[in-house]
């Protein structure tokens, strides 16, 4: 029993206890839970982006020749609108995304050297 018991404790100390510290850590740090839900939403629209584009050509385009002909006349349906949509405005905001993440990494970067140019005069 004894075994056990001390097998089950180094479990937890090597497997389980950094998790928990670190899902701690995320939602008890406001800073670390802004990242989170930043990172879900970002996830979310990836998502959303990825299952409309497989939608639309699935079921607005199909490839085939009866596919050929029907799409002037499935391309007007409501579906396919929403999907087009979601397809032209989930890359939009990607692109945004990319181009947020970028500006501030570059103003990180810039505070970092102004803070280190002005330590050396």
């Amino acid at each position: 029993m004894f075994f056990i018991k001390a097998a089950l404790n180094l479990v937890y100390s090597i497997f389980f206890e950094p998790i928990f510290s670190l899902v701690y850590y995320i939602f008890t740090n406001s800073y670390m839970l802004k990242i989170y839900k930043i990172l879900g939403i970002y996830a979310c629209y990836i998502v959303c982006h990825y299952l409309a584009s497989h939608l639309y050509t699935e079921f607005c385009v199909p490839q085939t020749f009866i596919g050929l002909v029907q799409s002037p006349f499935v391309a007007v349906l409501p579906h396919c609108q929403a999907l087009r949509w979601i397809i032209y405005n989930g890359g939009n905001t990607l692109s945004l995304m990319w181009t947020v993440l970028g500006a501030w990494i570059i103003l990180k970067i810039g505070n970092y050297l102004t803070k280190v140019s002005n330590e050396e005069i």
